[in-house]
């Protein structure tokens, strides 16, 4: 970095740093090492006329390493300053000098110094110089601002690597400036979602606290904690644990790694496959994390409660008619994907198929918003075995395959499924229902196509509590359709389905509902 050179001071001032030096000299204890190294000692502060200028008030010089040759009897000396940065609290000052000459020239210097141009109060306000520019660059690392974050995890994820067609770097910096100094966080956010909104991605936002806190109603793991893949595939804590929650009260901090659960290892496994691990014990009521905190060098194992937000209840069903040629028909309609609909949408079909005897299905998802992309596929094991759900294209255009899992399936493959769609129907519903269409186990009916949202959202949770949702990849069904802006149409158009705020109070009418119809489908569909 460039040294910015002053003029020298007046005399008055050099006679204050001669007064400076003597005073320091009298309380110094020099110890001579066996390596040629020097070491100064002092138990008060450097006095502010030696390093500091009348115009830098905020920093001083806590560590200085004069290196000094003696190249010839002359004692001609090079001389170079490096520092470390403190608060001018710190009570204990260290100066660590090497020199290739005897103790003796180190004392001449610090006797000499000011007298010899750019060694004395020059030397002092130049490297004050250099010690405070660096010290704006030390704390500006230290310091990550919410607005830094974002940026980077934008630059990292999002799904748009031209970023709406706009300089990323330039937009960053143009934030930043605006923010300057300033310690408002309000200011910060506010920066923070306009910057976000550039990307004219609607889906991509920042959330405040409140916010962050609300959106844990699709948190599939039940304790507070973001589990994500680092770069180097280990699972580890992604974001700050809500507050409040199980692992927050724990000490589970961002940045630890989670090696096992329940027992399990996590070595060579995504979030996804630790997801269906949890959810293959619904109803467990704990789990156990095995913990590794780098920093600390520090395992241990802590068990963490189950608590759920009160999340309603996403699933209604019901056996809607019995049919004279012996169709029982259950309706279930699912709301939205959140944490419960894995749980509760088993529930129904186990009492369906084992208790009421359906054998037919009809599968409402009008004006269902979506949810949790993991739920989607999940539910779709209750149909399907071992299928491609859905394919993600994320923002290096790979093309990741989500399969069903195995011995999952409930619905026997014999009893037809019927979906019903409409314009709100979208996300994760549409993800449910591409799986199972494209799979050739679910007819869809519906007035309009589904609203088209293909887009995946992951949810971070920030240091301040905020978090920041992004658009990182989108969905691509088992028949390589794009969601996204498309949607998915129809088989049968029909104006005729009862509307789904009255099925909520009364028994669904599902008699317009042909099953035969899905006889000839589902065999057309197979012999694609």
């Amino acid at each position: 970095m460039k040294i910015v050179r002053r003029k020298r001071r007046s005399l008055d001032q050099l006679i204050c740093n001669i007064i400076c030096i003597i005073i320091v000299t009298v309380e110094l204890k020099w110890i001579t090492s066996t390596d040629g190294f020097v070491i100064i000692e002092r138990q008060n502060s450097i006095p502010r006329g030696l390093f500091s200028s009348n115009n830098i008030n905020d920093y001083h010089v806590d560590k200085a390493l004069l290196m000094m040759k003696k190249s010839d009897k002359n004692a001609d000396i090079d001389v170079e300053a490096r520092h470390v940065l403190h608060s001018r609290n710190d009570n204990y000052q260290t100066i660590d000098f090497m020199s290739w000459s005897k103790t003796t020239v180190i004392a001449l210097i610090v006797f000499i110094a000011p007298f010899v141009g750019n060694l004395g109060t020059t030397l002092a306000a130049e490297e004050t110089i250099l010690a405070t520019q660096r010290s704006v660059e030390i704390n500006t690392k230290k310091r990550e601002t919410a607005l830094e974050e974002i940026w980077q995890l934008a630059d990292k994820y999002y799904l748009d690597r031209n970023f709406n067609n706009q300089n990323w770097k330039n937009v960053r910096e143009k934030y930043v400036a605006q923010l300057g100094t300033s310690q408002d966080e309000g200011l910060e956010m506010k920066l923070a979602s306009e910057m976000v909104s550039t990307l004219g991605d609607k889906y991509s936002r920042v959330l405040d606290k409140k916010a962050y806190s609300d959106i844990q109603k699709y948190d599939l793991i039940g304790v507070g904690a973001t589990l994500m893949p680092d770069e180097n595939k280990n699972i580890k804590v992604g974001a700050p644990p809500v507050q409040g929650s199980a692992a927050y009260k724990a000490g589970i901090q961002y940045g630890d790694i989670i090696t096992a659960v329940d027992g399990h290892k996590t070595a060579g496994r995504s979030s996804f496959d630790i997801i269906d691990q949890i959810n293959d014990e619904p109803n467990k009521k704990e789990l156990t994390f095995s913990v590794y905190r780098p920093e600390a060098e520090l395992s241990f194992d802590v068990t963490l409660p189950r608590v759920f937000q009160q999340v309603r209840n996403p699933i209604s069903y019901s056996v809607s008619e019995k049919r004279d040629d012996g169709t029982i028909v259950g309706y279930i309609r699912i709301a939205e994907f959140n944490s419960l609909v894995n749980k509760k949408l088993k529930e129904a079909l186990l009492d369906l198929e084992n208790n009421m005897h359906a054998n037919a299905y009809v599968i409402d998802l009008r004006s269902n918003p979506g949810g949790a992309f993991q739920s989607a596929v999940e539910i779709s094991s209750f149909f399907l075995n071992e299928k491609i759900a859905t394919s993600v294209v994320d923002n290096n255009k790979q093309n990741i395959p989500f399969k069903t899992s195995m011995g999952n399936t409930i619905v026997d493959d014999n009893h037809p499924v019927v979906l019903w769609i409409d314009g709100n129907s979208a996300s994760a519903a549409e993800v449910f229902a591409s799986a199972l269409h494209d799979n050739c186990r679910a007819l869809i009916m519906g007035k309009q196509k589904s609203f088209g949202k293909g887009l995946i959202q992951a949810v971070y949770g920030l240091k301040n509590g905020s978090g920041l949702v992004l658009s990182v990849a989108k969905y691509i069904t088992p028949s390589g359709n794009d969601i996204q802006g498309n949607g998915i149409s129809p088989d049968i158009a029909s104006n005729n389905l009862p509307n789904f705020l009255v099925v909520a109070f009364f028994n669904p009418d599902t008699s317009n509902v042909n099953f035969h119809d899905y006889d000839t489908w589902h065999n057309t569909c197979l012999d694609r």
